[in-house]
């Protein structure tokens, strides 16, 4: 089978996600299939090469960050890599840029998207932006992005850290339909 694996972090300066990423990669390449890491390409690290199979689009640098930012849905030649690549199933590890790109690949191809989001989005958000509106907003968004990129249809999995309660809206998303892992408090 062959896997593409999309987040937002390339090696070696990934974090959570990625590192997981990678060892999903590793993994399923073991088990005998082609599996892909595919991230923005970070200009400070051009010369390392990941121990896995990586499909990179152009990244920039982030400012004050050791990460990168690409746009992969703007980039005709890796596009055309990628689809050309005739994957069988792509896993969004962020409903962000990277996320969207496996979307586009999974509707275009007519294949399975996986998405699992490895973050307590609320709580990032509210970090960052001390306002709740916005961080609502934000989980509304990964919601839809989860929801709209239905193929086949969501299925709902709990997540696996503990939490101190359960959202109150937990059993509306469930109920909703579809592949939806929301490690996150839903307010």
């Amino acid at each position: 089978m062959k896997i593409g694996q999309f987040c937002e972090t390339y090696p070696p300066m990934i974090d959570g996600v990625g590192k997981v990423m990678l060892a999903y990669c590793k993994t399923q390449i073991k088990a005998g299939h082609e599996s892909f890491y595919i991230a923005p390409s970070n200009p400070r690290y051009s010369d390392y090469e990941a121990p896995v199979p990586a499909v990179l689009y152009h990244g920039i640098p982030i400012p004050s960050q050791p990460y990168s930012a690409g746009f992969p849905n703007i980039s005709p030649v890796f596009l055309h890599k990628l689809y050309k690549m005739q994957l069988d199933i792509v896993h969004a590890h962020g409903p962000f840029l990277a996320g969207r790109a496996a979307r586009a690949v999974a509707r275009k191809q007519g294949i399975p998207l996986v998405s699992t989001f490895h973050s307590k989005y609320y709580d990032d958000f509210y970090r960052i932006t001390h306002s709740k509106a916005l961080s609502n907003l934000a989980v509304k968004y990964i919601i839809s992005f989860c929801l709209s990129g239905r193929i086949p249809p969501p299925v709902i999995t709990r997540p696996s850290f503990p939490r101190k309660r359960e959202p109150a809206n937990w059993r509306r998303v469930a109920m909703s339909g579809g592949t939806l892992s929301l490690p996150c408090l839903l307010r």
